[in-house]
Parts: structure tokens; sequence; C-alpha cells
């Protein structure tokens, strides 16, 4: 399902709440960006990048969590922490 994902798909939900599933804990967070890539080469796709941020301070590192919205229902996407913002961690996911 990812390969069919594009920045489109995600564009209506900026600002909006989503659910990052990790193992048991559901963690409240908002998209805050969408960002548009190059495409390289005879890539199939044009590759962009989401920027979440979660209601908590913790980090969970790196890996491949579940996203839950609307829109999408079950997604699991693969996640890099990318530090503190506000009163909450970043987070970043890369789609090519």
């Amino acid at each position: 399902m990812t390969s069919e994902l594009t920045h489109d798909s995600f564009a209506e939900l900026l600002e909006q709440k989503v659910t990052i599933r990790i193992g048991e804990l559901n963690l409240p967070a908002t998209i805050v960006e969408i960002k548009k890539g190059n495409r390289h080469g005879d890539a199939a796709n044009d590759p962009f990048s989401i920027i979440f941020i979660t209601e908590s301070m913790e980090n969970h590192g790196q890996g491949i969590y579940t996203l839950i919205h609307t829109e999408f229902p079950q997604l699991d996407i693969f996640l890099v922490p990318l530090g503190p913002k506000g009163d909450g961690m970043s987070y970043e996911a890369v789609f090519t």
C-alpha cells in the first residue's frame, strides 16, 4: 500500500491529529509538515516526507510503527526521531 501513497494522499491531513501505535502504546501526534522531494533517475514515484510531532517528549527511537487515521486505518511506516519540538518529539517518515 505504501507504494500507492503520494504527497497528495496526505496533503489534506496537514495539521490533523493522528495516532502512532508503538507496541501497545497509542501515541497522539499531529502532522505538521508534508514536503515534496526530488525524483531521482527513473524512480516510479515522487518522494515526499512527513513530519509528526507527538504529545510526549519521550523518544521511542526509529522503527516501524503503525499510523492510525480515518484515511489510513492501519499504515505501517518507518519513523525516525528528529528531536524535541515544543512540548513533544518530532518524527519523520520518508516515502520514496
